[in-house]
């Protein structure tokens, strides 16, 4: 193989973006490539071009123009044997080397050490002439960015105990599913770890009086603009052993960065006063089309799914039991929709005494927190259902698996019957995240709840989801 030495390029890490490329044969292409990068926001930033460089086929990974590629490190090869002429390696010889060359024996090598650590971030072309998996062996070239190769190296770089490690694009992505750090289905960014920079705070650990917890989730109260909008939010107090209710007071955009908890309202205490005041264990928030805004959460005391109603973002709190019977509410989420003009929640909790799902919604409309189960007796305010399900639910390996419910709504939040069609999956890796398949599973036509959760698979786990008919 020969060997040429590219300069302009000194970190091949990472993901790249192809702005054109040349073909040299069927097998053989050339890539121009530019810096690539994800800002605070997930978007794209396209760098400085690099220039040409070559790496193999283009069509077994649809690599084209608007594309990025991810770059795989191959591993670290020992040069075990050079043959001199004039200072310059008519015949140098690398073992390990299994995968190291792509179909036209071309890609790119660093000097490293055994474990394939890298001091010297300069690269080299490799154009193969021959050898097998376990030994190759190469001739030193120069090349120009545009990939023009010149006349032979001398003298060579490389001497007997050497290592070296090639590099060839690995993955490729499409604009809007691009690049390793791995795209958010939704809005097509990146999702990123926490930051304060990204964050406004509801508390902070070296509060006392509302300290913080594991479990947390937010709602909006749509304004006339985003800066009108309400974010409500509960959280559990793992200190305190209580659930809180806060809401800006303010434009919640731009405070981004602020760890005082600043713009958002006094914490309420929602449970206060109840026989089940340390209720707030896997506590979810929705809000509904008129403003209402429900909570459920699970009682680790008494056991229980318990549930609150606030007939808007700044209103007081009204709660109930909606099941006491056994050990139950875990694991839940909440969806809401209009009926009339009553909003009905629907709760998907998991019930550990029969390690089945359950679903719960309310019948009793006469009030908004009527009790579900009084003395662990069943009032029948609540229509609470196990999933006849079969299947085993993960749960064990999975303790934050949830059992997810959803309601079809129309664009005014109410209520309305599902779609019924056929399932249709798709072999496709998508979303890249590891997934075989992506699709769409329709309802039954009916305008009841729809759940969600996972359960065992063999080895593995699924989606199952169940609705009533």
């Amino acid at each position: 193989m020969e060997l040429c030495c590219i300069s302009s390029l000194r970190t091949f890490r990472g993901s790249y973006y192809v702005s054109s490329f040349t073909k040299k044969s069927d097998t053989d292409y050339w890539f121009k490539l530019k810096e690539h990068s994800i800002d605070e926001n997930g978007d794209d930033v396209i760098g400085a071009e690099l220039g040409y460089y070559p790496l193999g086929s283009r069509t077994d990974k649809n690599v084209g123009v608007g594309t990025y590629i991810e770059l795989a490190n191959k591993g670290a090869m020992k040069v075990t044997q050079v043959d001199s002429k004039n200072d310059k390696a008519t015949n140098a010889y690398v073992a390990n080397c299994s995968g190291f060359l792509m179909a036209n024996n071309e890609t790119i090598v660093m000097k490293c050490d055994a474990s394939g650590n890298t001091s010297d971030d300069t690269l080299y072309y490799v154009n193969g002439v021959g050898g097998s998996d376990t030994k190759r062996s190469f001739t030193v070239r120069s090349v120009s960015p545009n990939g023009e190769v010149g006349a032979v190296l001398s003298p060579q770089p490389f001497v007997v105990g050497d290592y070296i490690k090639t590099f060839t694009y690995d993955k490729a992505y499409l604009d809007e599913y691009s690049n390793s750090c791995y795209r958010d289905w939704d809005i097509s960014k990146v999702p990123y770890g926490y930051r304060n920079a990204t964050v406004s705070m509801l508390t902070t650990g070296s509060r006392t009086d509302y300290a913080p917890g594991q479990y947390v989730s937010i709602g909006v109260v749509p304004g006339l603009s985003a800066s009108d909008d309400h974010v409500v939010a509960v959280w559990y107090d793992e200190t305190n052993r209580c659930l809180w209710y806060t809401y800006t007071t303010t434009d919640p955009n731009g405070r981004a960065g602020q760890t005082d908890y600043s713009g958002w309202s006094e914490p309420v205490q929602i449970f206060s006063g109840t026989d089940y005041e340390s209720a707030g264990e896997y506590c979810q928030v929705a809000v509904d089309a008129k403003g209402g805004i429900h909570i459920a959460a699970y009682d680790p005391e008494n056991l229980d799914l318990v549930y609150a109603y606030l007939p808007s973002y700044d209103g007081t709190a009204q709660t109930c039991v909606v099941d006491s019977n056994g050990v139950v509410g875990s694991n839940l989420t909440i969806d809401v929709a209009l009926s009339g003009d009553k909003a009905i929640p629907r709760i998907g909790y998991y019930a550990t005494s029969c390690i089945r799902p359950k679903l719960a919604y309310l019948v009793d409309t006469s009030s908004h927190n009527p009790d579900g189960s009084k003395d662990d007796a069943v009032t029948g305010a609540w229509e609470c259902t196990v999933v006849p399900t079969p299947s085993v639910i993960e749960m064990q390996s999975n303790q934050y698996n949830k059992m997810n419910v959803g309601i079809w709504k129309d664009a005014n939040g109410f209520v309305k019957a599902s779609v019924h069609n056929e399932n249709t999956f798709t072999k496709n890796n998508k979303t890249d995240y590891g997934a075989s398949s992506y699709g769409q599973v329709w309802g039954n036509g009916t305008a009841n709840a729809v759940l969600g959760y996972a359960v065992k698979n063999g080895t593995g786990d699924t989606i199952e989801v169940a609705q009533m008919k």
